[in-house]
């Protein structure tokens, strides 16, 4: 268990600063390939929602589909009203509160064995988000 946390702690603290642990975690967790790059994906704000469309061309509307308010990948899967009401859902069904932002999502999957059925369904709710 030490040398897990070690590698942890190494892989969070290299020469170029502090990195999230759950990026590299993403690839170990026992999901489908294309989960597994989809949440690498949004672990690197790279899911194109419409602020990150914004950046690369010209987009009128910002705003999410089911609130009016902006689109990013923060709102779109755990601010907004239907994601919030998802999270609520999974939460009482795992027993344990789970989708308040993608670090109390991301933090379980440290502890992989520990909690693999509320990983599982954590990831799939995120992949169907996307």
């Amino acid at each position: 268990m030490l040398q897990i946390f070690g590698t942890i702690l190494y892989a969070i603290v290299n020469h170029r600063g502090v990195i999230p642990a759950f990026v590299q975690v993403v690839w170990k967790l026992n999901i489908p390939p294309r989960v597994q790059f989809f949440l690498w994906l949004l672990s690197n704000n790279m899911v194109l929602t419409r602020n990150n469309i914004a950046k690369r061309r010209e987009l009128n509307d910002l705003t999410c589909l089911f609130c009016n308010e902006k689109e990013s990948i923060t709102h779109l899967f755990f601010q907004c009203c239907v994601a919030s009401h998802v999270w609520e859902y999974i939460s009482s069904c795992l027993n344990k509160v789970v989708g308040t932002d993608f670090e109390s999502v991301a933090s379980l999957w440290i502890a992989n064995k520990s909690y693999t059925v509320c990983n599982i369904v954590t990831s799939a709710v995120i992949h169907s988000f996307g």
